[in-house]
């Protein structure tokens, strides 16, 4: 509806959502369409490695009982040069960060992990930044994009 009635945002924001829809394709492009030129779009997911795997479906959801069996599919999860590719090319956004996110069982804090430009250059993040990519976004991640000034519309977008 958000769409039919012509809204756009200068931030939209998706966290935890993308591994739970049917067509990420479908929704990246929503969610581009939904960001005003020169807005921001930012989305955090699940990577899909043996590690999400272990802490997101055999620890929350089996072991621990935090979440419904069932909550998470693994072959949902979403890598981050996954969801960098689907960005720029379905919502029509840059990417400019990739950040990973892990908890720390010495502090027993959430950290941010190393981080990435958009163009996968490293930055240093925390304890858990000595781990550098992929490691560091081995579970959940965020990314952060922006939509150009002028954002380009193909004919075949347009009329979708």
């Amino acid at each position: 509806q958000l769409l039919e009635q012509g809204h756009q945002f200068d931030v939209v924001c998706s966290m935890e959502v993308i591994e739970h829809v049917e067509n990420p394709a479908g929704f990246l492009k929503v969610l581009g369409q939904l960001v005003k030129p020169e807005g921001d779009l930012i989305l955090s997911t699940i990577s899909r490695t043996p590690l999400s795997y272990f802490l997101t479906i055999f620890c929350a959801e089996h072991l621990m009982r935090m979440v419904p069996v069932g909550t998470h599919h693994w072959s949902k999860y979403i890598n981050p040069d996954e969801l960098h590719k689907g960005v720029e090319e379905l919502s029509k956004c840059e990417v400019l960060n990739i950040q990973g996110i892990g908890f720390n069982p010495l502090s027993g804090q959430w950290e941010l992990t190393r981080s990435r430009d958009g163009n996968g250059s490293s930055k240093d993040g925390g304890l858990l930044g000595l781990m550098g990519p992929p490691l560091a976004e081995a579970s959940n991640y965020f990314l952060a994009a922006k939509k150009p000034a002028a954002a380009s519309v193909d004919a075949s977008s347009a009329s979708s």
